[in-house]
């Protein structure tokens, strides 16, 4: 009788670590485009994840979003002189800021760069990257009923033409 509570059990668990897994995978999605006009086209910018300052000639964009979370993350290859245009209206980091950023969840991401995972110091990176704070009311219009993201981060790779953008819900930081 034991051995059959215990399959019964372990049965319930592996079923119910099955809802867990298929929840996250439903409330997260993931999508790659080759260019711009393939992802507003797909209706990303419609749905308010793809926003409105990233240039149009931006190219080999990889978009992921959770609708649970309202988390972002974009990663983009751009044309140098369109994104220091596009970053007129960001604040670059400074001294002012806090020393720390966290990139939430970016373990997940296969393509997220390992220096831009989880809790970093942004300062020790400027050799590598340059920091921005997007100004979501900037950025693009925010979705009917949406929880609030109030802003966002871009780490600008100038030496290898590749940008990535993050946003954390208002809940989440």
């Amino acid at each position: 009788m034991s051995g059959r509570r215990w399959q019964r059990g372990f049965e319930a668990l592996v079923a119910l670590i099955a809802v867990c897994l298929a929840c996250n995978w439903i409330e997260t999605r993931e999508r790659s485009y080759p260019s711009y006009d393939d992802a507003v086209s797909a209706g990303e910018m419609v749905r308010g994840w793809l926003p409105e300052w990233v240039p149009a000639s931006s190219f080999d964009l990889r978009l992921r979003n959770d609708t649970d979370t309202n988390e972002l993350w974009i990663e983009f290859s751009f044309v140098e002189s369109d994104l220091k245009e596009a970053s007129q209206t960001m604040r670059p980091l400074d001294s002012g800021d806090p020393k720390r950023l966290r990139v939430r969840r970016a373990g997940e991401i296969s393509w997220w760069p390992e220096d831009l995972r989880g809790v970093f110091e942004w300062r020790e990176l400027t050799g590598q990257y340059q920091f921005f704070q997007v100004d979501r009311k900037q950025g693009m219009g925010e979705q009917e009923g949406s929880r609030s993201r109030e802003s966002g981060y871009l780490a600008v790779s100038w030496g290898t033409g590749e940008a990535y953008y993050w946003e954390t819900s208002r809940f989440h930081r």
